[in-house]
């Protein structure tokens, strides 16, 4: 690639990935709240498309271009979202401490923790550890699912980069409940392989409805942090 004086994509470079953005922005669009247009996504994904081209620049070959770029302009979006994510600051720092405290418990047992490891990480009852998940999973305006769903490309693209992506971020779904721990598994399984709602999934389980809430919170937590879906 020719860099420009100022270390900067050309413009040749940028009127041939323009369109791109257009693209994402547009199906993105289609999946978050009214209030984010695709004008401002857009806005964002030029941006991110100038930090992609210019950090290509003599790394990426070129038959791998447009689905490096695609990542980055997708990543700078999704950026976006995240930061007018309603969620409080409170919720935020405790969400984030919550996801250290998995990672690292991960990273020292090389196994998913438990619920009471993760407690004692963070200094909490069990008690106040469920209620952590609970205010967290409350506090975001779009479920797990949601945002996972709204993020995955769509299964009838014809573009290979974005089948590529597809493909990929299902089998990280699928390795992510793999290593849940036994009984959130299947809670899961009871709940969105099997269809059952959540007061027939407590009585499968021998729990209250309650209780099933705060095992659902507590998954959608750790696949949140495993997955990388929200800070």
């Amino acid at each position: 690639m020719t860099n420009s004086k100022k270390g900067l994509p050309n413009q040749e470079e940028y009127r041939r990935f323009a369109p791109l953005v257009r693209r994402i922005a547009m199906r993105l669009g289609n999946r978050v709240p009214r209030h984010v247009s695709v004008s401002d996504l857009a806005s964002i994904g030029w941006v991110g498309l100038l930090e992609a081209l210019d950090r290509a620049q003599g790394q990426v070959p070129e038959d791998e271009m447009e689905a490096f770029l695609s990542c980055r302009v997708r990543g700078a979006m999704l950026d976006h979202l995240r930061a007018l994510d309603p969620a409080t600051r409170r919720v935020r720092t405790a969400s984030r401490k919550l996801s250290n405290a998995v990672h690292n418990l991960t990273r020292r047992s090389g196994r998913a923790p438990t619920g009471e490891e993760i407690a004692h990480e963070l200094g909490l009852s069990i008690e106040d550890y469920h209620a952590l998940c609970s205010d967290i999973a409350s506090a975001r305006e779009l479920s797990f699912e949601d945002a996972f769903n709204r993020t995955l490309p769509s299964g009838s693209s014809q573009d290979p980069a974005e089948s590529a992506e597809r493909k990929l971020m299902l089998e990280k779904a699928a390795h992510a409940i793999e290593r849940l721990p036994a009984r959130l598994r299947e809670l899961l399984n009871l709940l969105y392989e099997q269809g059952l709602a959540q007061c027939e999934a407590a009585q499968v389980l021998g729990v209250g409805p309650a209780r099933v809430c705060q095992l659902h919170a507590e998954a959608m937590q750790r696949l949140r942090v495993d997955l990388g879906v929200v800070a």
